[in-house]
């Protein structure tokens, strides 16, 4: 016997329905609407040269290091800050105040075995080395995947690097993980011929880059000041990240 489809009352077909009374969707759904409702978002795109973190990670491979974009990134945004303190910052809306924080807690997107997503945080990472970061990022995604996830990892986050280029995408402007006063998205790698400072096309790795910013925080200067510095860091990547390579 056939299963009785389910109609609407203006004639769609429904395939499959999902609860959202509780669980993961529920959660992530209710946190993006607060973050919306809560924050006047601000964004921005700058399509910017990362020919110096492609090689770095190049030159980490060559030398035996397994150590990926979003990896990188964690380390970069964590040096960019601390000339631009006010993008780790959040609103207490209780005690109306902006909160700049001198920890430096970096989120970054992981999914589910269930085919969720959720934003773990390395603490600290303005004190750790990149080779610290790239071992606690692996230790939380491995447990993450087999649902061993310690929870504390989800609290304590100051600032989010969504990487979506891992699936295909240019760029995007994310929604800020409330409390939060900023979200870094990050679109695909394309080898495109630009022009040099003498005018001549050379081939460059580029990629767009999105800052969605809580306006209640910061205006639009320090949240453009902040993508430059990413971009300078970007640029000389291996001398900011690796000023000695450790003995193996």
């Amino acid at each position: 016997m056939a299963e009785e489809k389910i109609v609407t009352k203006d004639g769609k077909v429904i395939k499959e329905t999902i609860q959202m009374k509780r669980g993961m969707r529920k959660l992530i759904a209710d946190n993006m609407k607060a973050s919306k409702l809560k924050a006047p978002h601000m964004s921005g795109f700058v399509h910017m040269d990362v020919t110096g973190m492609v090689e770095l990670k190049k030159k980490f491979k060559e030398k035996g290091y397994k150590i990926s974009y979003t990896e990188i990134l964690l380390k970069v945004v964590a040096i960019a800050i601390q000339d631009v303190p006010i993008v780790n910052a959040s609103y207490n809306v209780a005690e109306e105040r902006i909160e700049v924080y001198e920890s430096v807690n970096v989120g970054f997107a992981v999914a589910t075995p269930s085919g969720g997503l959720v934003v773990p945080n390395i603490k600290n990472c303005q004190d750790l080395s990149i080779f610290e970061i790239s071992e606690k990022m692996k230790e939380m995604v491995e447990r993450i995947r087999n649902n061993k996830m310690d929870f504390s990892w989800f609290q304590g986050g100051t600032i989010t690097v969504s990487s979506m280029g891992m699936f295909g995408m240019d760029g995007a402007a994310p929604i800020i993980n409330m409390p939060e006063a900023m979200i870094i998205g990050v679109g695909k790698i394309i080898k495109m011929p630009m022009y040099d400072k003498d005018m001549n096309i050379v081939p460059r790795d580029m990629c767009y880059i999105s800052t969605s910013a809580d306006h209640c925080v910061m205006d639009g200067v320090p949240a453009s000041k902040f993508v430059q510095r990413v971009s300078e860091i970007i640029a000389d990547c291996e001398n900011y990240l690796v000023p000695e390579w450790p003995a193996k």
